[in-house]
């Protein structure tokens, strides 16, 4: 079950197995995504990057290079279940306070998209090669 992201309290400790849980939480929400062998990643991707991330969170030296999730597998955004299950993502976060950035493209070659929300890119994209969604707080 997915529970809403309380705050970051003061202690460190708690941002980073918060961050955990919230790492967890993507995951059960992405499981359609490996169940149709469409594979991702999540960074921070080990214990040691998760406490660098709790760390400048709290500190709130957050760059988008920090959280992030990125799929590079060809993907045909008309499907409903991959526009569900990216707008469970969205709403999922931004219930947490946290902003997303979305870059599309087509292939490693050619021009890339930016958009702030994932309704805006799927009414400009039938199918990529690349999403990467980046996770800023």
């Amino acid at each position: 079950m997915i529970k809403k992201w309380k705050e970051f309290k003061i202690n460190e400790s708690n941002h980073f197995l918060e961050l955990k849980e919230m790492i967890e939480d993507i995951k059960d929400i992405l499981i359609e995504l490996e169940d149709n062998d469409i594979r991702y990643q999540i960074h921070p991707e080990n214990d040691i990057s998760l406490k660098k991330l709790s760390h400048s969170m709290r500190r709130l030296i957050f760059k988008k290079e920090d959280f992030y999730i990125k799929i590079e597998h060809p993907i045909d955004l008309t499907q409903g279940w991959l526009k569900s299950t990216f707008r469970q993502l969205e709403s999922y976060l931004k219930s947490n306070n946290f902003k997303l950035q979305y870059i599309l493209s087509k292939s490693i070659f050619s021009e890339i998209s930016e958009y702030d929300n994932i309704d805006s890119a799927l009414n400009n994209y039938d199918k990529v090669d690349i999403i990467q969604i980046f996770i800023l707080y």
